[in-house]
């Protein structure tokens, strides 16, 4: 063997070498990328659970208020009511103090 040929075979071995070495090292990022975007798709699917909770209550205090608007108009209605029935006594018991005195 001549010293080309040894050149040439520490050529190949120090090639091969640093392809193996950078492959284990993209090898080991993507390993640290993969963990690390598995933890941001769990916190995306936690953050999609909550809006969708958080969603189904604004959709329940928007019933709910619904609901209380209807009752408190129903309850206006029935004021409203009583106090023309107390007022329209009143004025019987104005005109009848009158018919006696």
């Amino acid at each position: 063997m001549h010293l080309t040929d040894i050149n040439v075979l520490i050529a190949i071995l120090s090639g091969v070498i640093g392809i193996y070495a950078g492959y284990k090292k993209a090898l080991s990022e993507a390993k640290n990328n993969g963990e690390s975007n598995a933890r941001i798709i769990i916190m995306l699917e936690n953050l999609t659970e909550s809006y969708k909770k958080m969603d189904g209550k604004l959709d329940d205090s928007i019933n709910d208020r619904h609901k209380i608007r209807e009752v408190v108009g129903v309850h206006d209605t029935l004021i409203t009511n009583l106090i023309d029935e107390v007022n329209e006594i009143k004025q019987n018991c104005k005109e009848c103090r009158k018919k006696c005195d």
